[in-house]
């Protein structure tokens, strides 16, 4: 009878996550088995690996989503997938999905393609990641440069070509991602990059020279 209830539970989560008044619509009213028993086996198929069980807090009151474990690799990936293109302006690679999962290169490159439909990944080339590593470098320094007014200029040093766009990207990024922001020193002329922005650039990025001052990467 175990088996046949974890069938059931399984065969259901087939179609997707589900919440649990989703789960009691379809097995409990229907007469196949008692809230007590789908409670006890979503219990032991979570602890034996075969579901997992996620709570949206962002909700009043929060949801508890259940969906089969593989199921929920591909929401974890595609997840990573939107969170890291808003951060590089590119999407990420598979080691860098793998790096943010838990789980290796390879199944973060199936589950990718496999999710493509849903966030638009490909597999970035060489020349994207170098052209967008440039400019996530140069948002950032823009932002740290809008957070502590340095140089008192500083809007001067944006009126090029791609100024405007760096300026509108910079204002996103200092309110949604500070912690990968720069330390500037008083007078603007050194940037210190933190180790989560390092992580991102790949590399202890230099700003490029716009005018005086210029900014140079303190050397460890």
């Amino acid at each position: 009878m175990k088996q046949a209830n974890e069938k059931l539970i399984v065969e259901v989560l087939k179609e997707g996550r589900k919440r649990w008044m989703d789960l009691e619509r379809k097995l409990v009213k229907s007469g196949k088995m008692s809230a007590p028993t789908l409670s006890r086996t979503l219990k032991d198929l979570e602890i034996n690996g075969f579901i997992k069980r996620e709570v949206d807090s962002s909700k009043r009151p929060a949801i508890a989503w259940y969906m089969l474990a593989e199921f929920a690799e591909e929401v974890e990936v595609a997840e990573t997938v939107k969170r890291l293109w808003q951060i590089l302006f590119r999407p990420p690679t598979p080691e860098e999905i793998a790096v943010e999962t838990g789980i290796t290169p390879e199944v973060a490159e199936k589950l990718a393609y496999k999710t493509a439909k849903k966030t638009g990944w490909f597999h970035p080339s060489h020349e994207l990641i170098n052209e967008r590593t440039g400019k996530l470098g140069e948002v950032l320094v823009c932002a740290a440069r809008m957070r502590d007014g340095k140089p008192d200029d500083w809007h001067e040093l944006y009126k090029d070509e791609d100024g405007p766009q760096i300026k509108k990207e910079a204002e996103r990024v200092l309110e949604k991602f500070p912690n990968l922001l720069p330390q500037l020193t008083e007078d603007g002329e050194k940037v210190w990059w933190p180790p989560e922005a390092i992580k991102r650039l790949g590399k202890e990025y230099k700003p490029k020279d716009r005018s005086s001052p210029k900014l140079w990467v303190v050397p460890r």
